[in-house]
């Protein structure tokens, strides 16, 4: 049983949460263990690995984003070769770079957080690389508790040879 202050994280929601539009099927379950047990790269079905997913079509691009039309979706893998990374080295305030996304309130909140760094592990229900790049957290989406389960595609610039937007330290 998990406790803060008075309040037990591990019951369920005592009330239903009404989903928005954007997460009607985002949130449906999904068989992660399978996935990771049968050892396959998996790609998840709800996030496209296309321009639509770091630029919205509604908006407004400046000349710097037209370059991020160009970049590519990599996994670790291909990047560092199979085996050359893990999933939580040493986790620290530090760690968190910013990339031209523009995120910084969010990444604030991932250093701050960082400064806990059991918090950060708990997020995560996998906690080790697997072959299908499969990894499940949860958090807590208005809130109830929630399994959001991910691949490990990320955008990859290739001019650069380094990740668009995230990177380790």
């Amino acid at each position: 049983m998990v406790c803060l202050e008075g309040i037990n994280l591990d019951l369920e929601a005592d009330r239903h949460v009404e989903e928005y539009p954007f997460y009607k099927g985002r949130l449906s379950p999904i068989d992660f263990t399978t996935i990771i047990s049968e050892g396959k790269p998996w790609e998840d079905p709800h996030f496209k690995t296309e321009v639509s997913a770091i630029l919205d079509d509604m908006m407004q691009r400046h000349e710097r984003h037209r370059k991020w039309e160009n970049f590519t979706w990599k996994r670790p893998a291909e990047v560092y070769g199979e085996g050359n990374f893990s999933l939580f080295d040493q986790i620290a305030p530090n760690d968190i770079k910013q990339g031209h996304c523009g995120d910084c309130y969010f990444l604030s909140c991932l250093s701050s957080l960082a400064e806990f760094p059991d918090r950060v592990k708990k997020i995560f229900i996998t906690k080790d690389v697997n072959q299908a790049g499969c990894y499940a957290v949860q958090m807590f989406i208005n809130g109830e508790r929630r399994t959001i389960v991910v691949d490990d595609r990320f955008p990859y610039d290739q001019h650069k040879e380094k990740w668009a937007f995230s990177r380790p330290s």
